[in-house]
């Protein structure tokens, strides 16, 4: 804190400790919107849409024979949907998928 004399000469103490008090509470909500825009952030794109393409190759010659359509879901519908496509295919043949 400050002292100051006014026109009158009486000692007045300057409100920079209010100041810093209204100052500290405006950073405080700040802090507030940021993290709460955070966390919304978060969960929004945790849930955001998967896609992959598995591709089949002959495991002798590594010769592409095939590929999926497109398939698209959340991340653990994506896995089962993978883990299926895979199961149409014996050992004489690789899979592999990708998640673009």
């Amino acid at each position: 804190m400050k002292i100051l004399t006014n026109q009158h000469g009486e000692r007045v103490l300057m409100l920079l400790a209010v100041q810093a008090k209204i100052k500290e509470k405006k950073m405080k909500k700040i802090h507030t919107i940021l993290a709460t825009a955070l966390i919304v952030g978060l969960f929004t794109f945790s849930s955001c849409k998967k896609c992959s393409i598995c591709v089949v190759k002959e495991a002798s010659t590594g010769n592409q024979i095939t590929s999926s359509d497109e398939m698209c879901g959340s991340k653990s519908e994506v896995a089962t949907m993978e883990d299926d496509f895979k199961k149409q295919w014996d050992n004489s043949y690789t899979v592999s998928c990708s998640t673009n």
